[in-house]
């Protein structure tokens, strides 16, 4: 559902912003300093969270932060370790709430199942890994995702390519919102090697959805699109979609992303009326060959390497 007020649309888009980014980067110091507690500020974050979505009637969110609520106290308490699988549980359901927020925003589904990321969450409060698997049989083997990532190795070289890539293509987008005459080669070699490190590693669905975004960063340099409110709502609701998928490759686990969807979504903001470079007024016109380097600085370093 959207929030149909504009007025409290915008504030509750500035304070689950904040609440996430605080969360996230609790959470990651959390993991690097253990002993250094900075639960009471994770855990005033995702109540404060949770209160701003109740009061806006975004239930989804309100549902998710209570979980992630209840696996923060039982940490405080001891009852549960802050497992390298706890940590990935808690950050799945960070990044679902992400997209559940844009969709509050801006009214299109997120496609995320939020009854399995609730299992997920649920399970950690029970301490017991295998609960987030389907069993087949009664010798308990679980069923992993078919985009889990099996050698080890590969897991953890993709983990620590994908976090940098990511990093990068948030902080990027963000300045770029800031300051949209800047270039934007960076955000295109990012998303460019995330997608090819996918690729390489079978993610297929984190290479399609890439590969989507490329196409939007393409046609926004091309300024055949601007970066407009809604299209960055879809880039962050794309790479929030990633993330979630990146997880699934690391643990097995299933993300409840609707890819599909998602693409969808990418999709109708390349296919949305855009503004051609030039516009022919007569036939006397010419138009440019295809194979015209559009990047003028591109074009220069051609035209010295080629001379």
């Amino acid at each position: 559902m959207m929030i149909e007020d504009e007025e409290l649309r915008n504030l509750y888009q500035i304070s689950s912003q904040e609440h996430l980014q605080k969360l996230e980067s609790g959470l990651l110091h959390l993991q690097q300093n253990p002993e250094n507690s900075t639960l009471w500020e994770l855990w005033q974050e995702i109540h404060s969270l949770r209160g701003d979505s109740r009061s806006v009637g975004v239930e989804t969110v309100e549902v998710l932060s209570h979980q992630i609520e209840e696996i923060i106290k039982q940490i405080e308490r001891q009852e549960i370790s802050l497992s390298t699988e706890v940590s990935d549980r808690l950050f799945m359901g960070l990044n679902a709430i992400s997209l559940l927020v844009q969709e509050a925003l801006i009214g299109q589904p997120s496609g995320v199942d939020t009854n399995l990321i609730l299992e997920h969450l649920k399970a950690a409060l029970k301490e017991s890994p295998q609960l987030l698997f389907e069993f087949v049989d009664n010798n308990t083997i679980p069923q992993l995702a078919p985009t889990y990532i099996e050698d080890e190795e590969l897991r953890n070289l993709y983990q620590l390519s994908t976090s940098e890539h990511l990093q990068k293509l948030e902080t990027g987008l963000l300045h770029l919102q800031q300051f949209p005459d800047d270039d934007m080669w960076e955000l295109q070699r990012s998303i460019h090697s995330l997608k090819v490190d996918s690729r390489s590693m079978g993610v297929e669905t984190v290479e399609v959805l890439s590969h989507q975004i490329e196409e939007i960063i393409k046609q926004i340099e091309r300024q055949e699109i601007s970066l407009s409110t809604e299209v960055s709502d879809h880039l962050f609701m794309g790479l929030n979609a990633i993330s979630l998928l990146v997880q699934e490759a690391l643990t097995g686990q299933p993300s409840g992303v609707d890819t599909n969807l998602i693409i969808e979504h990418l999709k109708a903001v390349v296919s949305t009326s855009p503004q051609p470079l030039f516009e022919f007024v007569d036939n006397n016109i010419p138009q440019l060959a295809p194979t015209y380097i559009e990047d003028e600085e591109l074009r220069n370093l051609y035209q010295l390497s080629t001379s």
